[in-house]
């Protein structure tokens, strides 16, 4: 994407399913598709309709994974918050289901995904999938969901690969072999579909697209990748040729920042819990993907409601509450879609959306050291003391 008007769907409508009907007939998939062979399965029978009936049905998939993706997110905040039954407990859960309603509705990654008929909805549900999983008190033993629903999502979207350091990071070493093991599976199973020569034939060819792709992308406006966003920065600042930057200046810098930030990263998540896992790696993912886009990144609006629960929940004093919010208030800002149509200094979408990723991961690590499942327990155990 260029920020430019671009055809309603047009990733499927010019992408995905001429790419699925033409590999369904022996051809190849069109110029654009990077996914591999198991998004074909996917769209398989979408090859099969009409395109006026198959984008309908596309659309309406990805707005019902919004649903889902949604319910997900405020089960999380719901769970960690306690019982929502209690009065108390739905006050103070008011604020982060308005805060993620409000996100996913202005979020430039999420309406950029579900107008350019993309994968990031789907891919973002994998993830909320196994933080839900792994979060679950009650039963804890979801190391063979988790590590399938994480292991399908980067079949889909192999960007996604960094996406398995989730696993290393809160050390659930059998869902990683897991997640691994779907991996390789799924990429295997469009063999039996359209046979192993088709199938090695078309994972060579996204390879070479991808390696094409790299060269072309780094003064593209949404890139998120780290060193893309530092070259264009710096070549808006200096007034320079950002090709003359690149070659100066954009791996010594990024790579620099990058070690500094991902050091103090993971000195404020010493407890490495699920989500402070899951935070880490979203901010980790553009440092390493080149063909890092906004639109790949879905999971933000559900860390931005997230965060603000845990902030009400972690009990900071006066002074603290009001920079944590604002930090996850100048998040919400900006990946918003408004954002982008405010000057045509905003229209640097991937350094917008890659600041918002690390503005609500330093909010989040900044809000405590205590859980709010923690700080509920405490809350729980006071009032019953007072009640006895």
């Amino acid at each position: 994407m260029t920020g430019d008007p671009v055809d309603f769907l047009h990733d499927f409508v010019h992408i995905y399913w001429p790419s699925a009907r033409s590999v369904r007939l022996g051809g190849d998939p069109v110029a654009g598709y990077y996914a591999g062979p198991f998004l074909l399965l996917e769209l398989w029978p979408f090859a099969l309709l009409p395109l006026a009936i198959a984008k309908w049905l596309w659309f309406a998939g990805s707005i019902f994974e919004v649903f889902i993706g949604t319910k997900i997110a405020e089960s999380i905040v719901l769970r960690d918050m306690g019982r929502p039954t209690r009065e108390s407990i739905r006050t103070r859960a008011f604020l982060p289901i308005v805060v993620l309603a409000i996100s996913m509705l202005s979020s430039v990654v999420v309406l950029d995904s579900l107008v350019m008929g993309q994968l990031g909805v789907l891919a973002s549900l994998g993830v909320l999938a196994a933080i839900w999983l792994l979060k679950n008190e009650e039963a804890p033993n979801h190391d063979l969901e988790a590590g399938i629903a994480v292991g399908l999502t980067i079949a889909l979207k192999p960007t996604w690969l960094p996406w398995l350091l989730f696993f290393v990071l809160i050390r659930r070493l059998r869902a990683l072999a897991i997640a691994v093991t779907t991996i390789l599976a799924a990429n295997l199973l469009p063999v039996l579909v359209y046979g192993p020569d088709q199938v090695l034939h078309i994972a060579m060819l996204c390879l070479d697209r991808v390696d094409a792709l790299r060269a072309t992308i780094a003064n593209a406006h949404d890139s998120q990748h780290f060193a893309h966003v530092v070259q264009r920065w710096l070549s808006y600042f200096a007034g320079s040729d950002p090709d003359l930057v690149a070659r100066r200046l954009a791996m010594l810098v990024p790579a620099s920042l990058a070690c500094g930030f991902i050091a103090s990263l993971v000195a404020c998540a010493k407890r490495r819990s699920v989500v402070d896992a899951a935070m880490l790696v979203a901010c980790i993912a553009p440092l390493f993907v080149m063909t890092s886009w906004p639109l790949d990144f879905t999971m933000l609006p559900f860390f931005q409601a997230m965060t603000v629960a845990r902030v009400l929940w972690c009990n900071p004093t006066p002074r603290r509450l009001v920079v944590l919010l604002t930090l996850s208030a100048t998040s919400i800002a900006l990946s918003s879609v408004v954002l982008r149509h405010v000057s045509h200094g905003a229209s640097d979408l991937g350094g917008s959306t890659l600041m918002a990723q690390w503005t609500i991961a330093l909010a989040w690590l900044a809000s405590g050291t205590s859980s709010p499942t923690q700080h509920r327990s405490s809350v729980e155990r006071q009032d019953g003391l007072r009640r006895g």
